[in-house]
């Protein structure tokens, strides 16, 4: 126990007239901006295209698939699930059988 007191105290005392370093070196600090720019200027649109074409043959088959089911199933429910609204036909009927704003038959 007296040996690590004796080696820590040494590690301080030569320490002590050491100057502390400013931070990290210039370049270090220049080079990670850089890639740190280039990261943010590139558009969701660009990652998404590059993990496309890094994705093998057959992820790219199953997920054209998977898609083109969704909007299927998605056109399908939505159009027997959207209740018809007031035809234009009946609209024009229905102003037909008016002879004035005022008055009807």
């Amino acid at each position: 126990m007296k040996k690590q007191k004796n080696n820590l105290d040494e590690a301080i005392n030569a320490l002590k007239n050491e100057a502390v370093p400013a931070g990290p070196p210039q370049e270090t600090i220049d080079t990670t901006l850089q890639k740190l720019t280039e990261a943010g200027s590139k558009t969701t649109k660009n990652r998404i295209i590059e993990r496309i074409k890094t994705m093998k043959p057959f992820t790219k088959l199953a997920a054209a698939a998977a898609i083109i089911i969704i909007a299927a199933l998605s056109i399908t429910f939505l159009d027997k699930s959207v209740t018809t609204a007031y035809a234009l036909e009946q609209t024009i009927q229905a102003s037909h059988s008016v002879l004035s704003p005022h008055q009807r038959l």
